[in-house]
């Protein structure tokens, strides 16, 4: 979601989730009180690693990011971790390596 802000607008009225900052989940909440702040759960990452597997991940990005600094560090920092779970899994062809732009 491009816009964090819009993300109540999003989640509210649904059963869907969504993993945002503390600091604008209690404001979200301070607007929209019948919401709820809950903590991350520890076994997040294994609860995603088991429900993504087996699929391929794709990291899209606007053209006009390519140069900025801190997108770029940020797309380094998901790729190296996504090779890392290569590695860790034993894959032959690692995911993260499939980076696509839009």
């Amino acid at each position: 979601m491009p816009v964090l802000g819009h993300v109540a607008d999003v989640v509210d009225g649904t059963s869907l989730l969504a993993t945002i900052p503390a600091l604008l989940a209690q404001q979200i909440v301070g607007a929209r009180p019948h919401l709820r702040v809950l903590p991350l759960p520890r076994s997040l990452a294994t609860t995603l690693a088991k429900a993504l597997e087996g699929t391929t991940l794709d990291l899209l990005w606007m053209r006009g990011s390519d140069e900025d600094a801190a997108a770029s560090f940020v797309r380094g920092l998901l790729l190296r971790l996504g090779e890392a779970e290569d590695e860790r899994a034993g894959e032959v062809a690692p995911v993260a390596k499939k980076l696509r732009r839009k």
